[in-house]
């Protein structure tokens, strides 16, 4: 089985975007809005081909609000 790409939680595509930029990653497109999942999307690679997902909770109803309130020790 071939991994496709990673997804990352974040708080903040702008400022992840930065964060992977200087590890050498680079976007691939626009920021996209998925309404369905209430998030925002970024995809962005690396040189190696690796590819990460970048998803942005659009409210509190978005499923990677529990995910982000785990990583800040929230949940």
């Amino acid at each position: 089985m071939k991994l496709h790409h990673i997804g990352y939680a974040v708080g903040d595509i702008e400022t992840s975007e930065r964060g992977f930029a200087a590890l050498g990653f680079k976007r691939d497109g626009a920021p996209t809005e998925d309404e369905r999942r209430n998030v925002r999307i970024l995809f962005m690679s690396s040189l190696d081909g690796t590819i990460i997902e970048l998803v942005e909770p659009l409210n509190e109803n978005a499923p990677v609000v529990g995910s982000l309130a785990t990583q800040r020790g929230v949940a």
